[in-house]
């Protein structure tokens, strides 16, 4: 006799039960969530709890649907619509603040409302349609309201994001470097930094760094999902970055070539009488490498 498939409901649930189960195991060993995309670490980011926390009550949404779902009739098929219902609701305010609010996608997050979408569908088409409705509806709220960067940028400023410092004289240019501990252009720059001491450097890591470079004490407490954030806000999708504090506003300069070009005219002491300063003619045109993927060596 062939074996019998479970229900649409029953198998929809194990397998999220699976999916956020192994990101909580994942957490749980590693210390941090398994990220697909950048997005998912600038959303957990914004999280009032952490990222384990939230997969914990995602993990006891879908065994309860799971257990609902294998009672069948009578009380618990009363429970499961509304529960089912309640969990589009949820996935709506997070899908839209993803969109509406950050302006970044988190693939894991997205896996799981497919999943939650799904679910829905499986009881029919007329359950399917009053889920629709109940996600739609905080999407429509929440598109007619205002975000703009300053929430992003006022959740922004709870997340340090300074690495470490190298301290000038008083006046002189103050320079931000974005940099990534996968990226050689990264590694070559932070090696040459000791070279241009005039400017008072912050250095913002976009993931964890081995150590801190030599020349640069470190700053306190900070987290790398910080400064892929406010790069997404300024749509910059390389490093090295440097964010330059001038008077007449702030300067974005990306690539190797463009930064120690900059560097060498505002940040190194002027050359002694006979000495010739430094040469750029020997930079790469490219100099830069993804925020998110390995760049391979120059």
């Amino acid at each position: 006799m062939p074996r019998r498939l479970p229900p649409p409901t029953v198998a929809l649930a194990l397998t999220a039960i699976l999916v956020v189960g192994s990101q909580v195991a994942i957490i749980a060993a590693q210390g941090e969530a398994l990220c697909l995309n950048t997005g998912c670490r600038i959303v957990e980011g914004l999280t009032a709890i952490s990222p384990l926390a939230f997969n914990l009550l995602g993990l006891a949404y879908f065994a309860a649907v799971l257990g609902l779902a294998r009672m069948g009739a009578g009380w618990a098929g009363e429970l499961l619509g509304p529960l089912l219902f309640a969990g589009a609701a949820v996935e709506g305010v997070l899908t839209a603040y993803q969109g509406l609010a950050v302006g970044v996608w988190c693939s894991y997050c997205l896996l799981v409302a497919g999943l939650v979408v799904l679910l829905n569908l499986s009881q029919g088409w007329r359950h399917a349609l009053a889920a629709a409705f109940v996600l739609a509806a905080p999407v429509a709220i929440m598109a007619a309201l205002s975000f703009g960067p300053g929430l992003t940028m006022a959740r922004l400023g709870a997340v340090p994001g300074v690495a470490a410092v190298r301290p000038a004289a008083a006046g002189r240019p103050q320079a931000d470097l974005f940099v990534a501990a996968s990226c050689p252009h990264c590694e070559k720059l932070l090696q040459d930094l000791p070279a241009f001491p005039d400017c008072t450097i912050q250095l913002r890591p976009v993931d964890q760094l081995a150590a801190l470079p030599a020349g640069l004490a470190a700053a306190g407490p900070w987290q790398p999902e910080g400064n892929r954030l406010l790069l997404a806000l300024l749509g910059v999708e390389t490093v090295p970055a440097l964010l330059v504090q001038e008077e007449e506003g702030i300067r974005l300069l990306k690539g190797r070539p463009r930064i120690e070009a900059w560097l060498a005219a505002a940040c190194q002491p002027p050359p002694a009488a006979g000495e010739a300063g430094q040469s750029l003619m020997d930079l790469d045109e490219d100099g830069e490498c993804p925020v998110a993927v390995e760049c391979p060596p120059p």
